[in-house]
């Protein structure tokens, strides 16, 4: 008789192979680097937003789209990247040298301002564009501290140090309590109620041209960068879809995921959109993005998926833009 095969003790469909046995692990000097690299990739789109905001305000100011711009221009300077005490003193020459002109400005940018204003005016509350918004300064110098947190802060010798949030956020306390740190005396959002600040008034961005610009590339060159990174590294990357959460949490929801991106099409379709309409539909496109980054997360716990494995480059990049809504605000 032949002999007949031992009986297995192995059950259908089982194998002796743990994937978690043969998996490689990651050297902790490559995840250190890939950390470090994440945290100067940050800094670097943070210092690129402030040079960007700068020159969507500069423009604002100086190109002839508006029939007032050429007539401004005259008594603006725009130095770029540069410290206060140099402006203070460009300024100060620049008042001397054009005795008649009313209100005389130098305009600059730093490390942890978007643009500053240094203003010197003969007369009270004259009408002063500053692009994002019109201010009535008091006779005198006067510097205006605009943050990437759309808090401005006013500093004047006879008054002292003043910021008021002027945004639209889900969480306006924070900043507020942010603008008070700021003013050093906790005043933050009642600056604007108690005279102590400065007058002004907003632009709407939506009818700005410059200043729109910032919002097109948070909304459309971010997705298209995400789009790009998941085709090679899979699914998983749709992780980075939060990042549009970060976006609806920490900016004016409404202007950042739709009214400003799409006016293209609003304009096209001559709608009127209602504040709360629009309300809806931004919360509608973060809810797209929100369920975007589940899927992600969901593929990332399918062993049997290709992209299951996501290098440590990969996830690097998932945390730059889980993490890139703060460098883009603060």
């Amino acid at each position: 008789m032949k002999n007949l095969p031992e009986k297995s003790n192995h059950k259908p469909g089982r194998t002796l192979y743990d994937a978690s046995h043969y998996k490689i692990k990651t050297p902790l000097g490559k995840i250190l680097l890939v950390i470090s690299l994440v945290v100067v990739l940050l800094l670097a789109i943070r210092f690129l937003n402030l040079i960007l905001w700068w020159n969507a305000m500069r423009l604002e100011l100086t190109q002839d789209h508006d029939p007032l711009a050429k007539a401004r221009v005259g008594d603006y300077r725009f130095l770029g990247l540069s410290g206060y005490e140099g402006a203070r003193k460009k300024l100060m020459d620049a008042v001397t040298l054009q005795g008649v002109r009313e209100v005389t400005v130098i305009s600059y940018f730093d490390f942890l301002h978007p643009a500053i204003f240094l203003i010197h005016s003969r007369s009270s509350k004259p009408y002063v564009n500053l692009g994002r918004m019109s201010v009535y300064p008091d006779k005198g110098y006067t510097a205006l501290f605009f943050y990437l947190s759309e808090i401005l802060e006013t500093r004047r010798k006879e008054t002292g140090t003043h910021a008021t949030y002027f945004g639209s956020s889900l969480f306006p306390v924070l900043y507020e309590n942010l603008a008070g740190y700021i003013s050093g005396s906790r005043i933050g959002e009642r600056a604007r109620s108690t005279g102590q600040g400065i007058s002004f008034i907003l632009e709407p961005l939506e009818d700005t041209v410059y200043l729109k610009i910032p919002y097109y590339l948070y909304f459309y060159l971010s997705l298209l960068a995400i789009l790009i990174l998941s085709a090679h590294y899979g699914s998983t990357f749709y992780i980075s879809f939060f990042y549009y959460l970060g976006l609806f949490l920490l900016f004016d929801f409404k202007k950042t995921l739709f009214t400003i991106p799409f006016q293209w099409l609003i304009n096209l379709l001559g709608v009127n959109i209602s504040p709360p309409l629009a309300a809806v539909i931004s919360a509608g496109i973060v809810t797209l993005f929100v369920i975007g980054g589940f899927i992600g997360i969901f593929s990332s716990r399918k062993r049997d998926q290709v992209d299951f494995n996501l290098t440590v480059w990969g996830k690097g990049l998932i945390f730059f833009f889980l993490l890139l809504p703060l460098a883009l605000r603060f």
